[in-house]
């Protein structure tokens, strides 16, 4: 009986008419969402919650390390 409940409280999520059709031949494919994309109040606040946010450079294959925690080092 709580899974059916569950089910009828759920919202069937909603996409855009652009998402649903990327990656279909001939469609072109949405935008990547960046930082640069969310007002700034938002943007301080994704970085003040960040913990382990990085990201690997396309160009030179590099990791970039955005969060304010460092991984320690791995021992051998």
């Amino acid at each position: 009986m709580d899974y059916f409940i569950s089910e009828c409280l759920c919202w069937q999520p909603r996409w855009s008419k652009e998402i649903k059709e990327a990656g279909k031949e001939g469609k072109p494919l949405p935008k990547e969402t960046t930082l640069s994309d969310y007002p700034i109040e938002v943007q301080k606040a994704i970085l003040n919650n960040s913990q382990e946010w990085g990201v690997i450079d396309d160009e030179t294959g590099q990791f970039i390390d955005y969060g304010q925690y460092k991984r320690p080092k791995k021992s051998r």
